[in-house]
This record gives structure tokens, C-alpha cells and sequence, in this order.
């Protein structure tokens, strides 16, 4: 029997027995987990994940929903680029609404088709760690004991943690664990964030105090909120002395958050107003991570400040526990010349892992992209693409983006789909609900991808809508717009 690929995967608990569940979307067939029931697990009602802390701008919201807009709660994800995201109770605010027993959810990581123990796992990101740190540690714990975890294993907290569960987490890590604490601290004010500031520097400094690593994670960054300096020095001169490195990131933006913002007297700017409807990132003006860094290199702060977890991830990983590794996700192949942008913050004995990566013989890195295609059941085949130096392209694939995670981590290189004309074709007719004119767009092969020609010159602007909507709908970036 075949089962069409979904973008999550769901656990859902019944009083005898755990089905896993996967939501039907037009994807190609796969051989992998054919027994896998296809069931609903959530009410049309449900409106979460969140947590107790309820932070206005709460992202997991947007994370709840599959790709036809219905809720559906996760204990495992994939759609979280810093790594696989585990799960064991999920909330709507502060209110318990799932749960599943540790060591089934456990029992189940070690045959879901993602995972290896080399990975990235994330506890309790979907709600929060520091709700119960000592169940997250035995989450963590069961994941060393049953699964012989070698990858990190990280917690990303704004709550306080006593010095009982910092010594429980020390020792986890003397005995071999690879923990890293995400601490999320940007200087938002109460009415954003409820959690307080002093309990995360607290958090920070304990952990700190036993060797276990800090990332600060100062997000979201919010024009107007908490981007000016003065607020950025506050914020890392309290906690810079207790990280190992930090991230700056900006604010996801839904249909709810201009409104929930008012209600608390914040009127956002027009910059996360106009937004494109094809939007998936954080909004942050280009300015304010060099701001950050600038002001840190002023007070002389030593920790790198980056772009993206992935990338603090790798460094932390290799600076406190020895293990060299590349960016996960290979964003120096986006930059123009490649690297630019890193060699401005990484370090060079971080910089060099990725450098190194970029200049890998690609058709062994091909070798191991296609034999993990075929471990997920495909029998698409990876190339390069002599144009575009880092990435690889999927000849006919139509992997979703989480997928197209794990092959890029696999590689070392950034990976995309090269859609057949077709799915090209199919992706234009469903953007004709946003770009009327989508429909009219021509296409035609070339040797490295697809040119575009519009009945009309577009403007930059409807450019970019119309390439962010492709991406959206194809995860391919193989394309070249035209003026007719």
C-alpha cells in the first residue's frame, strides 16, 4: 500500500493505543511508513500551541496549522530548521490540551524515517521548558538512555531554572549529553512577554556557572519595541557574560499580530504591514543585526552574534563539546560573493567548517543526497547546478522544505526542487488567488532551471511576488523572469 507524504507528523493518543497521523496533501508517493493511519487529532476549535508565558506575538500559532489552514497539534515536527522538534504536552495559552507519555513519544522518534541520533533535537519548543524543567530533563534523559542521542539536544526558554535541574543538566552533560540552552531574552517589554526579564539572566548565569553552553537568542527584534541601542546594550550587557553565542532574529508576522499589538497600545510600522502573502520569515530590517553587533563590539563582548540558530548552533557545539560541523542549512550559499556576510561575525575556526563544505567534491556530496532520497523512498536524483555554486537541485522533486532540510544537512550544501513543468504550471493556477495574472506567465526550460516570461513588464515588487510564490509552492528557486 502507498500513503501520499504530509508535512507533519502528528501522534495521536487514545486510551489503548497511539496511532501516528499524517495529513493528506498532493504530494508525490512514498513507500516509507505505508501502515501510518491517516486521522484527525485536533478540533476545528483548537487555536494553539502556546503556553502559560502567552507572548503576544506567539509564533506557534502559525506553526499549528497544516498546509489547507487546519489545526493540527504536533508532538513531532520537522518544520523547525533548527532541528526536529519533540513534544510530549501540548497548550492552547495556558491550558493542557495533549499529552503523550515520554517513553512513547521516545519509542516512536526511534522509527520516525527523519531521525537519526546525530540530529538536532529540540525539547519542548512548542510550548516551553521551563513549565516542568525536571519532565523536559527526563525527556532529554530518556532520548541519552534509549536512543544513545549523540546530536545536541537543546532547550529554547524564557523561564528560570533552579540550581537543582542546572546540576541535573551538568551532569548530563559529564556524562556525555550535548546540551545547549537557547535563552530568548530581546528586552521586550511585560506587555509583549510575561515571562521576566531577571529569571532568563538568572537562567543564563546558573547554567553558565557549571559549563553548560548559553545561546542568547534576542528575538524578536521589533522596530520601535526594543531596537534602539540603548535597549540593545541593557540586554547584553546583562547576559553577554554568560553565553557562548547569541542570534539576533525579527517577528513573524500573521493575520493576528498588527491587531493583538493595538490592543496593547504598540501600532506597528508600515514595514510589517506591507507584507507579501507568500511571507514565511521573521521580519527584520537589514540594519538591526549590524547594530547589534556594532554596539557589542563596543562594550567588548567576545560571543560571535549570528544571523541564524543553525549557525550558533555549530559553532556552540564546536567550541564547548569538540564536534566539528557545518551549518545545517548552508546559508553562506545565499550570500553574493559567498561568505560575505560571514566573514563579517564567524570565526574563523567555525567559518573554515563551512568554507570547507563549499569547496567538498559535489559529486560525493551528490552520492550521499541521493542515498538518503532513497532512504525517504524517493528515487529522485540530486545535480548541480553550474550557475548557482553551493546548491543542488532535485531533478523532478517536489520535497517539501522540511524535507529539503534533511538532505541539505546530508550534503553540506544548500538543496532545492528542480519541478517538472508541470508542478510549474500547477504552482502558477494556485497563485492566481493573490497574482491574477500569475496564470498568463509563460514557462520555459532551460539547462539550469525555468525562464518566466510575463505578458507584461513586471516591476521589482511583482517580481518578487511572483518568485516568493513559486518558492512557496514548488521550494525552487530555479527560475528567471523575463521582461515580454
Amino acid at each position: 500500500m502507498w500513503v501520499n507524504y504530509a508535512n507533519y507528523l502528528w501522534i495521536h493518543t487514545t486510551k489503548n493505543y497511539i496511532k501516528l497521523t499524517m495529513q493528506k496533501e498532493r504530494r508525490p508517493q512514498r513507500q516509507l511508513n505505508q501502515n501510518w493511519n491517516v486521522v484527525s487529532n485536533s478540533s476545528a476549535t483548537t487555536s494553539g500551541p502556546g503556553c502559560a508565558f502567552e507572548c503576544i506575538y506567539c509564533n506557534q500559532e502559525g506553526l499549528d496549522n497544516d498546509p489547507s489552514g487546519k489545526k493540527n497539534t504536533p508532538y513531532i515536527t520537522t518544520t523547525v530548521d533548527g532541528g526536529i522538534s519533540l513534544n510530549d504536552k501540548v497548550y492552547v495559552g495556558p491550558k493542557l490540551i495533549m499529552e503523550i507519555g515520554q517513553s512513547d513519544l521516545v519509542a516512536e522518534l526511534a522509527k520516525f524515517p527523519y531521525y537519526d541520533r546525530n540530529q538536532t533535537l529540540i525539547v519542548r519548543n512548542f510550548s516551553e521548558p521551563a513549565l516542568g524543567w525536571s519532565q523536559s530533563l527526563d525527556l532529554a534523559q530518556g532520548l541519552l538512555d534509549k536512543l544513545d542521542h549523540q546530536g545536541p539536544i537543546m532547550f529554547i526558554t524564557k523561564g528560570k531554572i533552579d540550581q537543582t535541574n542546572v546540576a541535573r543538566a551538568r551532569n548530563m552533560v559529564e556524562s556525555g549529553g550535548k546540551l545547549l540552552f537557547v535563552v530568548t531574552n530581546a528586552g521586550n517589554p511585560k506587555q509583549v512577554e510575561k515571562a521576566p526579564r531577571q529569571g532568563r539572566i538568572e537562567t543564563a548565569k546558573l547554567l553558565s556557572g557549571e559549563n553548560v553552553p548559553v545561546i542568547l537568542s534576542m528575538r524578536p527584534m521589533i522596530v520601535g519595541v526594543n531596537t534602539d541601542p540603548e535597549t540593545i546594550e541593557t540586554n547584553l550587557v546583562e547576559m553577554s557574560p554568560y553565553i557562548t553565542a547569541a542570534t539576533v532574529g525579527g517577528l513573524f508576522v500573521y493575520d493576528f499580530t498588527i491587531g493583538r499589538f493595538r490592543n496593547i497600545g504598540i501600532e506597528l510600522s508600515d514595514f510589517y504591514k506591507n507584507r507579501s502573502p507568500f511571507l514565511e520569515n521573521k521580519l527584520l530590517p537589514d540594519y538591526v543585526p549590524s547594530l547589534v553587533r556594532r554596539i557589542a563590539k563596543d562594550i567588548g563582548v567576545a560571543a560571535p552574534i549570528y544571523d541564524h540558530t543553525t549557525c550558533a548552533t555549530a559553532f556552540v557545539v564546536q567550541k564547548r563539546y569538540g564536534i566539528e560541523t557545518h551549518d545545517r542549512l548552508a546559508h553562506w550559499s545565499g550570500q553574493t560573493p559567498q561568505f560575505s556576510e560571514c566573514n563579517t561575525y564567524c570565526p574563523m575556526v567555525q567559518r573554515r567548517l563551512c568554507v570547507e563544505s563549499s569547496q567538498q567534491d559535489y559529486l560525493k556530496a551528490i552520492a550521499r543526497g541521493n542515498d538518503e532520497l532513497e532512504r525517504l523512498g524517493y528515487d529522485y536524483k540530486l545535480t548541480a547546478v553550474p550557475n548557482r555554486k553551493g546548491t543542488l537541485l532535485i531533478k523532478d522533486g517536489d520535497l517539501h522544505l522540511s524535507e529539503l532540510f534533511f538532505i541539505m544537512e546530508k550534503t553540506g550544501l544548500n538543496v532545492e526542487n528542480l519541478p517538472t513543468l508541470d508542478r510549474i504550471n500547477m504552482a502558477l493556477g494556485q497563485l492566481t488567488k493573490d497574482i491574477d495574472w500569475a496564470r498568463s506567465v509563460r514557462v520555459e526550460q532551460t539547462n539550469n532551471g525555468y525562464r518566466l516570461a510575463p505578458e507584461q513588464k513586471l516591476t521589482p515588487e511583482d517580481k518578487d511576488l511572483l518568485l516568493g510564490g513559486l518558492w512557496k509552492k514548488t521550494r525552487s528557486r530555479a527560475f528567471e523572469v523575463i521582461d515580454p
